[in-house]
């Protein structure tokens, strides 16, 4: 199945898995430390606070049946009578106090029904223990056989029959709480055991998917690795290629390696040629080079025919140089001629000038005769015109 994903797909799949593991495993944590939490709660919010309140009311009991005691051994009208009477009526007073908070930390049927029964079998208890302190007050010395009658048969009766219901009451609260404290032991007995299923089964999905990705990504890794090796050392056979069909991102970095040794390959090919070409050409260069040594003899012969050339053409420069100076010489000759032909040309160019002068005052004389032509002209014709009109 997890062959038709790549590489991305498949690691998303193992955290995935993980991820709802753990979020399982959360969850049953949480609902399960909930559970025991409520039991732990009512334990401590409700069996121990009702436990620690019955025991209390049954001290008050116990010390309000010492307290009628005591006024049966003391004389009315002493202080010590007085103290028993007060610690009857206190102790009575918290008895009724802690009753009422025991109904309101912890109650149910069961309970209602004890301590309705608590109720009644009190009441008839206060009825008899208020006839016996009767009968106490009535008599000044001691107590009356008929009031330590009383209390030890029938007032002792009806008081353990009431502080029977403390006991129950008590009895069914220990058990509650005993019950909540093993189904919270229960819970986290379970707790711990789903935790420990999730955790193993986690840790052998999770290995098994990565031993099974990881073959998947490094057999066709290691088969590049190998190839590189081979063709590091020297030993490359780079028609080899990597042949990768799973699938994943490592069949595509196969592909374009595989790609990428072609063209190193057909390079090599190319280098190949071209050095066949420049060995060709190095053979070329090498017969050109002998043909070289060959004609550098005659260029030799021929540098010592230029050498005597050369020793001729300078008797001729020195031939030359003479008549440079004899052209020098004549040179300066011209040179003062043409001084004295600049002289000549500046007087030329004065005459000239007026020569100028003179022939624009003939210009102007001309013009103006010219004009006196046409005016004579003018009237020459208009002179013919009037002769022409009176014939």
């Amino acid at each position: 199945m997890l062959s038709k994903f790549r590489i991305r797909g498949r690691l998303f799949i193992i955290l995935g898995l993980n991820i709802a593991l753990i979020a399982i495993m959360g969850f049953v944590a949480f609902f399960m430390a909930t559970s025991i939490n409520g039991k732990l709660s009512l334990v401590l919010g409700r069996d121990l606070p009702g436990t620690a309140v019955l025991l209390e009311a049954d001290r008050d009991l116990h010390q309000m049946l010492l307290a009628e005691r005591g006024l049966l051994l003391s004389v009315p009208g002493t202080a010590e009578y007085d103290n028993n009477m007060k610690s009857y009526r206190e102790n009575m007073e918290q008895a009724d106090s802690r009753l009422k908070k025991f109904i309101a930390v912890s109650f149910s049927e069961e309970k209602k029904e004890l301590v309705d029964q608590y109720v009644r079998d009190r009441a008839a208890w206060e009825a008899v223990s208020n006839r016996i302190l009767e009968l106490r007050a009535r008599s000044t010395g001691e107590a009356s056989p008929e009031a330590v009658e009383m209390a030890i048969t029938d007032g002792a009766a009806k008081f353990d029959i009431m502080r029977e219901h403390i006991n129950k009451l008590t009895e069914i609260v220990d058990n509650d709480a005993k019950d909540a404290g093993q189904e919270a032991a229960a819970a986290f007995e379970r707790l711990k055991l789903i935790l420990a299923i999730i955790t193993f089964g986690s840790i052998f999905v999770g290995g098994a998917l990565t031993l099974f990705i990881s073959n998947g990504i490094t057999g066709p890794l290691g088969r590049m690795i190998a190839m590189l090796r081979d063709i590091a050392e020297g030993e490359g056979d780079l028609t080899k290629r990597i042949k990768d069909q799973s699938g994943m991102e490592t069949q595509e970095l196969a592909e374009w390696f595989n790609q990428f040794v072609d063209r190193v390959h057909n390079i090599i090919k190319d280098v190949a040629h071209n050095s066949s070409q420049v060995s060709m050409a190095a053979r070329t260069l090498l017969e050109l080079a002998g043909n070289l040594s060959s004609s550098s003899g005659s260029m030799t012969g021929t540098s010592n025919t230029v050498a005597a050339s050369a020793e001729e053409m300078s008797a001729n420069m020195n031939s030359v140089a003479a008549s440079m100076e004899q052209f020098t010489v004549n040179i300066g000759t011209v040179a003062t001629s043409s001084e004295e032909m600049s002289a000549t040309i500046t007087e030329i160019s004065v005459s000239t000038g007026k020569a100028k002068d003179i022939t624009g005052q003939a210009v102007a004389a001309a013009g103006k005769a010219s004009v006196q032509v046409n005016e004579l002209g003018c009237v020459f014709r208009s002179k013919l015109t009037t002769d022409s009109g009176g014939n």
